[in-house]
């Protein structure tokens, strides 16, 4: 998601560090808030038994701009998959929500 640290880029580097915390899961892969929830999708491909998976952070989906769906399907690329994601695989992502609490 990132581009590599350029060595100029050291000195004004800031670490913060989130707690996930309140995980609970989603009715649906939609069945969270942007900005107050992170979620993690698990899912199987369409013809392949391999399994994917990936996380967006609570404030992820509200600094690119995205909806619910947008960030699910950005999610279901970041895991991994590039098949056609068809309505059928959204329906079979197993979707936890999460809170964090950010510290820098």
């Amino acid at each position: 998601r990132f581009d590599p640290i350029a060595l100029i880029e050291v000195p004004r580097l800031k670490l913060a560090v989130s707690l996930l915390v309140g995980f609970s899961p989603c009715r649906d892969c939609l069945d969270w808030v942007p900005g107050l929830h992170g979620i993690i999708i698990k899912f199987h491909g369409d013809s392949t038994k391999r399994s994917f998976s990936a996380t967006y952070l609570p404030e992820v989906a509200v600094e690119q701009g995205w909806s619910q769906r947008e960030a699910v399907l950005s999610l279901v690329r970041k895991a991994g998959y590039y098949g056609t994601v068809t309505e059928d695989l959204l329906s079979r992502i197993h979707c936890t929500r999460y809170q964090s609490s950010k510290r820098s």
